[in-house]
């Protein structure tokens, strides 16, 4: 069985690299360092003005009452410059991928708050897939991920208020990702796309020892 662990410090460093393609960015630099700008120009040109230090409170408070809008602006710019590629960061508590004899299993910790804990509040996501079973594994390096195509089994697993720990099943036919934020992604990458023409797990085997 071999395990690659998802790290968020790699997501974030994927993040704050992707995000300078959006356009929210560039329309975000050019609002916040605009408004930047001139909230200077209008402190400075009001500090110019004054004729002496008995002034600098009545000065001070043109001053706040000027910046309010470019202010408002600039934190705006700000919002934009950070809302590109939040996709990218990596929001579960914990995310691994595992591969065993017969299947390949992306687990997670679902992220609090999110969809994926209703409606039982489930603390574990599994899904599974026996190799026979992909079809197909796409790589799309723009988006730093590896889908997956195939039958394969979601289980979610939830606990009771007595303790007791049960899974929902689930079959399902719809692809599911692994996004770029584990240490080892390119090894990871080249596994799953060795998958792709293994339809048995002794075939694997063979195709996965081939290449190490």
């Amino acid at each position: 069985m071999k395990t690659y662990v998802a790290d968020p410090k790699i997501a974030r460093k994927w993040y704050l690299k992707k995000r300078k393609t959006y356009k929210t960015y560039k329309i975000g630099m050019a609002v916040m360092w605009g408004a930047l700008c001139l909230i200077f120009i209008l402190d400075l040109s009001f500090l110019l003005r004054a004729e002496g230090i008995e002034q600098l409170g009545e000065i001070l408070l043109l001053c706040i009452g000027a910046d309010i809008l470019p202010g408002i602006a600039a934190v705006l710019g700000y919002v934009l410059i950070k809302a590109g590629g939040l996709e990218f960061l990596m929001r579960r508590p914990s995310e691994k991928c595992i591969f065993d004899k017969e299947s390949f299993t992306l687990e997670y910790i679902p992220e609090p708050g999110s969809r994926e804990r209703e409606p039982r509040n489930y603390n574990l996501i599994r899904h599974r897939i026996l190799y026979r079973d992909i079809q197909s594994v796409d790589y799309e390096e723009e988006l730093g991920r590896i889908t997956i195509h195939g039958m394969h089994t979601i289980l979610k697993y939830y606990q009771t208020k007595d303790f007791k720990k049960y899974a929902d099943t689930q079959t399902t036919t719809l692809p599911f990702s692994v996004f770029c934020r584990y240490p080892d992604f390119d090894e990871l990458k080249d596994e799953l796309m060795a998958l792709e023409q293994a339809n048995l797990p002794d075939g694997y085997s063979q195709v996965s020892s081939s290449q190490k």
